[in-house]
C-alpha cells in the first residue's frame, strides 16, 4: 500500500541533487548580476580620482585574467607577461599618436589586440614544439621582458624611447564617446566582463578542457591524438590578447607609457595579483589585482618610507597561509557555511 508513496519520496531524493545545482547556479547569476549592477554604480559614489584609479585597477585585473588561463589551466607559468601587456600598450599609442583619420580609436584597440596575440601564438609555437616547457619556458619568457623592455627604451623614433609615449586621452568608437573618467571606467568595465565570460565559455569549452588534459598529463593527451604544442600556443595567443586588450584600454586612459611596463618588475606584479586572487580561478585575477592595488594606494599613502617592505609581507602571509589565495578562502568558508547548514538542518 506504500509503494507509491516511497516510490515518490526515492524520486524527490533522487531529484533533490540537481535541485541543489539549479538553485546554486541560480544564486551564482544573482550575485553576478548585482555586483554588475553595484560596479556600474560606483562612478555616483566616488571622486574622478577614485574611478580612474579603479579603472587601472580593472584593466590590470583583465591583463591578469590573461595571465590566470596561462598559468592556472595550461600549467605555464610567464615571467614575460607583461611584455604582451606592454606591446598592447604600445600599439595602442602609436596608431594613436601617429594618426589621425577617423575611426584610428577602433584601429589602435584592434593593433592592441592582435599583436599581442599573434606574438604570443607564434612564440608559443615555436617554443612549445622545441619542447620547450617548465623552468625553461620561464627562463625565455623572462628574456623577452628584458628584450622587449630594451627596444621600447632604445627605438625612441617610433616609442619615444626611456622617455615614454604620451598618448591622446579618451577613445571614442563612432557615437560611443569614452572621453571622461566616468565614462572609460564604464567602457572598461563592459569589456571585462565580456572578456571574462568569454574566458570563462573557452575554459569549459572542448578545447579549454583539452588545454586542462594537457597541463595534467601532455604525454597522456598526445596520446589521445592532442597537438600539445598548438593547444599551449593558442593559451598563450589568448593570454597575449586579453593581456593586449588591457594595454590598449590603458594607454589612453593613463596617457603615457613607459618601457618598464614591459619588464621583469611588471611581469613579477601580475604573477603576485594572481596568486592572491587564486591561481586558475580566473576571477581570482581581478580580485588579486583590485586588493593588492588598493592596499598598495593606501600604505603608499600613510607609509611613504616603508610601504614596499609592508605590501611584500601583506603577500607572503596571504600566499603562506592562504595558498588558494582570495577566492579560494571564500569559496572554503561558503563551503563550510553550507555544510553548517545542512547539519543544523538535519538536526532539525
Amino acid at each position: 500500500m506504500n509503494a507509491p508513496a516511497d516510490l515518490h519520496s526515492a524520486s524527490a531524493t533522487v531529484a533533490r541533487p540537481s535541485d541543489r545545482r539549479v538553485l546554486a547556479a541560480a544564486r551564482r547569476w544573482l550575485t553576478v548580476v548585482v555586483a554588475t549592477a553595484a560596479l556600474w554604480l560606483l562612478p555616483t559614489l566616488l571622486d574622478t580620482r577614485s574611478i580612474a584609479q579603479l579603472s587601472r585597477f580593472v584593466l590590470f585585473g583583465l591583463a591578469a585574467l590573461g595571465l590566470d588561463l596561462l598559468w592556472g589551466r595550461a600549467g605555464l607559468l610567464s615571467f614575460g607577461h607583461a611584455a604582451l601587456f606592454g606591446l598592447g600598450c604600445y600599439a595602442s599609442g602609436v596608431v594613436l599618436t601617429r594618426t589621425t583619420w577617423a575611426g584610428n580609436d577602433a584601429v589602435a584597440v584592434l593593433a592592441g589586440v592582435a599583436l599581442p596575440a599573434a606574438f604570443g601564438f607564434v612564440a608559443g609555437l615555436v617554443l612549445f614544439k622545441g619542447r620547450i616547457k617548465g623552468v625553461y619556458f620561464g627562463i625565455v619568457t623572462l628574456l623577452f621582458a628584458l628584450l622587449f623592455e630594451q627596444l621600447a627604451g632604445t627605438w625612441g623614433g617610433l616609442t619615444g624611447g626611456f622617455n615614454g609615449l604620451v598618448v591622446p586621452g579618451g577613445l571614442t568608437f563612432g557615437p560611443l564617446s569614452l572621453q571622461t573618467p566616468n565614462e572609460m571606467y564604464r567602457g572598461v568595465l563592459v569589456v571585462s566582463i565580456l572578456a571574462y565570460v568569454l574566458v570563462r565559455w573557452f575554459a569549459a569549452s572542448p578545447i579549454g578542457r583539452a588545454i586542462e588534459a594537457a597541463r595534467m598529463n601532455d604525454v597522456r593527451a598526445e596520446s589521445l591524438g592532442y597537438d600539445v604544442a598548438v593547444l599551449q600556443a593558442i593559451t598563450l595567443g589568448v593570454a597575449g590578447a586579453l593581456a593586449g586588450l588591457a594595454g590598449a584600454f590603458y594607454a589612453p586612459l593613463e596617457g603615457f607609457i613607459y618601457p618598464n611596463q614591459l619588464g621583469l618588475v611588471a611581469s613579477t606584479s601580475f604573477i603576485v595579483w594572481v596568486a592572491i586572487g587564486g591561481r586558475g580561478s580566473l576571477i581570482g585575477a581581478f580580485v588579486g589585482a583590485v586588493v593588492v592595488n588598493a592596499v598598495q594606494s593606501e600604505l603608499s599613502e600613510r607609509f611613504q618610507e616603508y610601504w614596499p617592505l609592508l605590501i611584500g609581507c601583506f603577500v607572503v602571509v596571504v600566499i603562506l597561509f592562504e595558498p588558494a589565495g582570495v577566492v579560494g578562502a571564500v569559496r572554503r568558508l561558503g563551503a563550510a557555511h553550507g555544510s553548517t547548514r545542512r547539519w543544523l538542518r538535519a538536526r532539525g
